[in-house]
């Protein structure tokens, strides 16, 4: 008897760890979840894109300015 205490991995059936309480939440709302995930995704994106395009008319589109950040060339990339 005590041979089993000592090696708890020789029977894997004595060794069974109850799941997590959420586990089941946890994979209903992986799908939901993955969708959300998108939406969030393109809401920056559109968040970003009228931000540059605000930008660009206030502030004329062409500026040389070096801390503009190259507004066009990102929008082209968002887009």
């Amino acid at each position: 008897a005590a041979g089993t205490k000592s090696a708890p991995t020789a029977d894997p059936l004595l060794n069974l760890a109850p799941k997590k309480p959420n586990w089941d939440l946890k994979r209903d709302i992986e799908k939901d979840m993955a969708k959300l995930d998108r939406q969030t995704e393109l809401a920056i994106v559109e968040l970003l894109r009228r931000k540059i395009a605000e930008a660009e008319v206030e502030g004329g589109g062409g500026s040389d300015d070096p801390a503009s950040g190259g507004g066009a060339d990102l929008a082209a990339a968002v887009r």
